[in-house]
């Protein structure tokens, strides 16, 4: 399985003990630019990823293969978010509770770190919605 870009970016500016100003410099992007980039909020058009690769001395095949992997998880989310309603509502036994509850708070840690996604939005609101209908 190929690594996303997201995490790809993250694993390298960590092991070169860099901040994400820092790496936002190198490649000519500003901090928040790079942070979406980071958290895969976003993708790098393709002068970007040179200037990616040239910081980060990976080979381009590398990255635009996580750019593609990262491309088809942030558009796979429904399936994901779906699952893991599904095993949380398995868990338990049809109805919601704490299950439900520690997703909640593992989107809403997700979302004060700034690592919310739009896939995390959607729990998020399942989550919500369920444990309205079930403690309303």
């Amino acid at each position: 399985m190929t690594a996303r870009l997201s995490n790809l970016l993250l694993e390298h500016r960590t092991n070169v003990g860099l901040s994400q100003a820092e790496m936002a410099a190198r490649i000519g992007v500003s901090q928040a630019g790079y942070g979406k980039l980071e958290s895969g909020a976003s993708l790098p058009r393709n002068g970007t990823m040179k200037r990616i690769g040239d910081a980060t001395k990976l080979e381009m095949a590398v990255l635009n293969a996580a750019r593609t992997a990262q491309y088809e998880w942030n558009n796979s989310e429904p399936a994901a978010v779906k699952a893991e309603s599904a095993q949380v509502t398995k868990e338990n036994g049809g109805t919601t509770g704490s299950a439900s509850l520690e997703l909640l708070a593992k989107l809403s840690a997700a979302l004060a770190g700034g690592r919310l996604q739009r896939h995390h939005v959607i729990a998020l609101s399942a989550v919500v919605d369920a444990y309205l209908a079930g403690n309303g």
